[in-house]
């Protein structure tokens, strides 16, 4: 079986709160989009995993062998199986390509044993595994609340071109977070952004620049670059350290990135 596993890009991303477990409540309209990984699983003699991909951990830090394990834990199904990552979203970027892979391993194994869990157990499963990871069992867009892990559903978006721009270094999510202040965030309110976006009209905010900006000060002028382009929106995109260009008609020739678009998937099937 081979399955493809989107990125995704927060059009949005809002800081409500600071809550007493550290974490952080948030508002964010998260979009799939049609950068891809690839994974192959297929029934095996015994487990295996192998990435193309030399910084993808392979012990215990790794997020398809805990939803490997999540699965049998949860539904007895034991059969070994042959597990191949080839890595094309960037790692540490905040296009979720982790969280992305964790749920389409679970998916695959779901559909690999006959279904024995549901899409709303599929979720919650997700959840277990991390924040973002419930969000790519929705159809691709998606409304998201809580530390992210809660999903409202969204009718798709009007297609449109996206121009990522990814520095040469990632980010650690954790530590974006630790560098917040709360003193420092948009007065946006959620409910107007969502309102624009489904008017189709592009607003884009990230609370989490800031904080970002103050661990990577380069991030900074790497934005304003981008913004000098013919470019009408330009945004990091989760945690970073990955930027979303909307809005244009060509890319300058010698500007360095990758073209994608916005992409869904279909109900009862994979991306």
């Amino acid at each position: 079986m081979k399955l493809l596993s989107p990125a995704k890009l927060n059009l949005f991303f809002r800081i409500l709160g600071k809550r007493s477990d550290g974490y952080h409540d948030i508002s964010s309209l998260h979009q799939t989009i049609d950068l891809f990984d690839t994974i192959t699983i297929r029934p095996s003699a015994g487990d295996s995993f192998s990435c193309t991909h030399p910084d993808v951990p392979k012990g215990t830090d790794n997020l398809i062998l805990h939803a490997v394990h999540l699965f049998r834990k949860t539904t007895g199904k034991l059969q070994p199986v042959s597990i191949h990552l080839e890595k094309v979203i960037p790692l540490e970027s905040g296009l979720g390509g982790a969280s992305s892979n964790a749920a389409t391993i679970l998916w695959g194994l779901n559909e690999l044993t006959r279904r024995p869990l549901s899409l709303t157990q599929l979720k919650l499963l997700g959840r277990k595994l991390g924040a973002d990871v419930p969000f790519f069992f929705s159809l691709g867009t998606a409304h998201c609340t809580g530390i992210g892990e809660l999903i409202e559903d969204l009718p798709a978006l009007p297609e449109q071109k996206v121009f990522l721009a990814v520095p040469e270094f990632g980010l650690s999510t954790k530590e974006v977070y630790q560098k917040v202040d709360m003193q420092a965030l948009s007065d946006r309110l959620p409910e107007e952004l969502l309102s624009q976006w489904r008017k189709g009209e592009a607003v884009c905010v990230n609370d989490l620049e800031s904080a970002a900006f103050s661990i990577r000060p380069e991030l900074r002028s790497f934005k304003e670059k981008l913004q000098t382009m013919p470019f009408e929106q330009v945004s990091m995109t989760g945690s970073g350290s990955a930027f979303f260009c909307l809005g244009f008609s060509d890319v300058p020739e010698n500007l360095k990135g990758q073209l994608a678009k916005f992409h869904s998937r279909k109900q009862d099937s994979w991306y």
